[in-house]
């Protein structure tokens, strides 16, 4: 959808340019423009500015997770918990709840932000490069996936199956699926 968008902005774009260069030729014979007539270019149209949602936005809950340090499996404590992420509007929100070791119950919400040129359209959906924006949590024991955070989101059936894939400050890599 979003590449129809695109297509179809370049088109507009592309006969508005045609359009005015009609125009600035209009009744001009060659005549004219060998004696040296002034002729100005046509200022190009301005894009329009593209929009950065997404025809996957919405907000989906997690339903399987993994973790790897030092290049092994294990069990993270936020395996335990319940997690949604949202996308939409430029930003993708990914909140989890989980038992904590220095509080009852920790609650970590995550930002990213994407933008248009950050999603790309591949088979069976979209791939998505984010930005990491800040980090909101009451717990001291959680490490911020802020590098190389990746989003994916692919249709399955009649709903999206949306992929995170992150590696925190400690070099822990994880993924989060989402349905």
């Amino acid at each position: 959808m979003f590449a129809q968008r695109l297509e179809r902005l370049v088109t507009i774009v592309g006969m508005l340019a045609l359009l005015c260069a009609c125009k600035l030729f209009k009744g001009k014979d060659d005549a004219d423009l060998d004696a040296g007539a002034a002729v100005r270019p046509p200022t190009p149209a301005l894009p329009a500015a593209p929009a950065t949602d997404v025809e996957f936005a919405g907000t989906f809950t997690k339903t399987a997770q993994f973790t790897i340090r030092n290049g092994q499996r294990f069990n993270s404590a936020t395996g335990k918990g319940t997690g949604t992420v949202t996308v939409g509007n430029g930003k993708v929100v990914y909140a989890l709840t989980y038992p904590g070791t220095d509080v009852a119950t920790a609650v970590v919400t995550q930002t990213y932000s994407y933008g248009p040129g950050d999603v790309r359209p591949v088979a069976g959906g979209f791939d998505a490069t984010l930005v990491f924006v800040k980090m909101d949590s009451n717990t001291k024991n959680f490490n911020a996936d802020s590098t190389n955070p990746r989003l994916q989101a692919r249709r399955s059936g009649g709903s999206w199956q949306i992929g995170l894939t992150t590696t925190d400050s400690n070099g822990v890599f994880g993924g989060v699926e989402f349905r």
